[in-house]
C-alpha cells in the first residue's frame, strides 16, 4: 500500500493567519490552483481511492487533485482526518502582530507535548489518537494491501499522522516544520510496517509562505 498525504490548499484565513480548526472554510483562488498544480504533478500516479476530512477546503482539494472528479475515483470521507478543534480560538488571529488568542497558544509551536488546546477544543494528544485510529484500522483493511491512496487532511492532523508513523513522541510533533499547502508526503506500508518515502513535497513553483510565527 503507498499513502500520498496531502495538506488541503490556501484559504484566506491561512492567508490572514486566521485558526481555521473545524470551520468550515473554502479553498481561495490561489488554493484551488495549488491543488491543480498538484493533481498535474501527480498525474502518474493512479489512485485507487482518497479518504479525505469531510470539511470543503480538503474536499475541494481533493477533488481538484483527482481532476475533478473526472479520475472516477472513489473518495471517503473519514471525520478522524479533521482539522484539530480550535474551539472558542476559531477564527482568531495569531499573527505575529495581530494576537486575538492568550499567550499560552505559543506552546502550539514551542511546547507541543503540553499545549492542552483552547476552551472547547482539542489537545494534540487528542488528535494524535483519533489519528492514530485512523491509521491501525487502515493498515488492517486487506483489501486495501496493494493500492494507492489519497489521503487529504490539515495542518495538525497531517503532523500527527507522521508523528504516529514516525513513532515520535508529541515534543517532536513539528520536526521538519509545518507542512506547506498542498504539499505531499508519500507512506509505504509493507508488512503492517510504514516507512515514509519522501515528506512535504510540492508540484508547483509558487511562492507560499511557512504557517508559522
Amino acid at each position: 500500500m503507498k499513502l500520498y498525504l496531502v495538506r488541503h490548499g490556501q484559504t484566506d484565513w491561512n492567508k490572514e493567519k486566521r485558526l481555521q480548526g473545524q470551520e468550515d472554510i473554502p479553498l481561495n483562488d490561489f488554493g484551488r490552483h495549488l491543488a491543480k498544480e498538484t493533481g498535474i504533478g501527480l498525474r502518474n500516479v493512479r489512485f485507487d481511492l482518497c479518504f479525505s476530512s469531510d470539511l470543503k477546503r480538503a474536499l475541494e482539494t481533493a477533488n481538484l487533485i483527482l481532476d475533478e472528479g473526472s479520475s472516477k475515483v472513489p473518495i471517503i470521507m473519514d471525520k478522524r482526518l479533521k482539522e484539530i478543534a480550535f474551539g472558542e480560538w476559531e477564527g482568531k488571529s495569531v499573527a505575529r502582530n495581530q494576537m486575538e488568542v492568550p499567550d499560552e497558544f505559543l506552546k502550539f509551536y514551542d511546547d507541543p507535548e503540553h499545549f492542552v488546546g483552547a476552551p472547547g477544543g482539542e489537545s494534540f494528544a487528542e488528535v494524535k489518537e483519533r489519528t492514530d485510529n485512523f491509521l491501525k484500522w487502515l493498515v488492517g483493511q486487506e483489501e486495501y494491501g496493494d493500492k494507492n491512496i489519497l489521503l487529504v487532511t490539515h495542518g495538525v492532523a497531517l503532523a500527527t499522522l507522521l508523528n504516529n508513523i514516525k513513532k515520535a513522541p508529541l515534543s517532536e510533533l513539528w520536526a521538519g516544520s509545518i507542512h506547506k499547502n498542498c504539499a505531499v508526503t508519500e507512506v509505504e506500508i509493507k508488512d503492517g510496517e510504514m516507512q515514509i518515502l519522501s515528506e512535504n513535497q510540492v508540484y508547483y513553483e509558487d511562492e507560499v509562505p511557512d504557517w508559522a510565527r
